[in-house]
């Protein structure tokens, strides 16, 4: 009977430990989503290549012009996650402003040029569950 619960025991948090393997995978999935739609579209490149300073806290977004790029990750980000973004200048550290209780998940992308402007920058995305 020991036995048979010890095993329970342990098939339960090895169950719980893959589980959270996962949830880490989704939430990275899902930044690299929301970033790639924003890489990929001209009118939110621009905005994010015309961003004056060498950073933008995502508290700041819309009075720097960034109106479209905020409003393409709140409508993105499901309902159960957190996220917010940082515009840096790409040879800075682009790191969050505050300490979350939480795993923080981060990915970025380097957006450097479009056909008439040059300003290498890099949209920085923090996720982490509600």
């Amino acid at each position: 009977m020991a036995v048979l619960l010890i095993a329970g025991v342990l098939l339960i948090v090895l169950n719980k430990t893959s589980v959270g393997g996962n949830v880490s995978e989704e939430i990275y999935e899902i930044e690299k989503g929301i970033l790639r739609e924003i890489e990929l579209s001209s009118s939110l490149r621009q905005e994010v290549l015309l961003v004056s300073g060498s950073f933008v806290a995502w508290g700041n977004f819309d009075s720097n012009g960034l109106e479209g790029v905020r409003n393409k990750i709140n409508e993105r980000t499901p309902a159960d996650l957190i996220c917010e973004a940082r515009v840096c200048d790409l040879d800075k550290v682009c790191a969050m402003e505050q300490i979350i209780d939480a795993d923080v998940y981060a990915q970025a992308v380097a957006i450097t040029a479009n056909n008439e402007i040059y300003s290498p920058r890099q949209l920085k995305l923090f996720c982490w569950k509600k």
